[in-house]
């Protein structure tokens, strides 16, 4: 049973290398050809120096040094986040037609133009906003941009402004990284990023759940690959079958209810129920 899987904002854990996802090709928007991904939204005039008027345009090298590891091993990603939180990322600006003026003998000219945010949009509707490690990305990825170097909590916060699920890193390469979801929420927060069964928040709104149900007897969270983590509950072993499966369906939707877990879960919870007789594998998270 997999209960309180995260639907706040629509998620798929950041680790697509690469641009494929995010159906990357040419196309012509306001009479530019440029390289882009399939349907641009162009919101947001500006955004406000935060006071890198020193930087050189380089990349970080603890997060160069993170994307290539994690490139290379999956299991690297919490370096990875470690090093994004505090390093300075490029929100890239660009230009697109404003008003069009056409003269007496029918052509068009571009008599305004405006300087925007390029928030990308996916074959499937996800959103994306766009930034970069290092002036050499932005311009791979197209060299019209003009940088906006942002902090990386900042950048984050822009992307939920902007409705945008996915903060897209180095999209052109040489590493691209996507972070949505808890991660993502965890920097706009400027906090680091836990596995949620070693979330402190996560752990004692789950506690607290379980307490509130009187039929449960005990609890424990587990590590999962398929999901954020594996609730096994004991319950109450005078209940008959219907009881234990109304109390297993009551955690379940407690769990899913749950303000603090349904912003700190991506894919949700696996509830399982365990007999009355088991021992719990581990130390347990609650024991009426």
């Amino acid at each position: 049973m997999r209960a309180g899987c995260h639907r706040a904002l629509p998620v798929g854990r950041g680790r697509v290398q690469g641009n494929e996802a995010w159906g990357l090709r040419w196309h012509r928007v306001g009479g530019v050809d440029r390289k882009d991904f399939s349907n641009p939204a162009f919101v947001g005039k500006s955004i406000p120096n935060p006071g890198f008027s020193e930087d050189d345009g380089t990349a970080d090298p603890a997060l160069t040094a993170a994307l290539a590891r994690w490139s290379q091993d999956r299991a690297a990603e919490s370096e990875l986040l470690a090093a994004l939180t505090p390093t300075r990322l490029m929100v890239p600006i660009v230009a697109i037609l404003g008003e069009v003026e056409v003269d007496a003998h029918g052509h068009r000219h571009e008599k305004t133009s405006d300087m925007a945010v390029p928030v990308l949009e996916a074959p499937d509707g996800r959103r994306a906003l766009p930034a970069f490690t290092s002036l050499e990305t932005l311009t791979r990825w197209r060299a019209d941009a003009r940088p906006a170097p942002v902090a990386a909590p900042q950048a984050a916060m822009v992307a939920f402004s902007e409705r945008a699920d996915t903060l897209l890193i180095d999209p052109a390469g040489p590493v691209s990284y996507q972070l949505s979801g808890a991660r993502l929420r965890a920097l706009a927060e400027n906090r680091p990023y836990l596995p949620p069964v070693l979330d402190p928040e996560v752990r004692e709104a789950v506690r607290a759940l379980l307490a509130a149900e009187p039929q449960v007897v005990s609890g424990l969270l587990a590590p999962s690959e398929d999901s954020d983590g594996v609730l096994a509950v004991v319950f109450d072993p005078a209940l008959d079958q219907p009881g234990l499966q109304a109390a297993a369906q009551r955690v379940g939707q407690a769990v899913a209810g749950d303000p603090v877990l349904r912003v700190r879960l991506d894919r949700g919870l696996d509830l399982a129920v365990l007999p009355a007789s088991a021992q719990l594998p581990g130390e347990a998270l609650y024991r009426r």
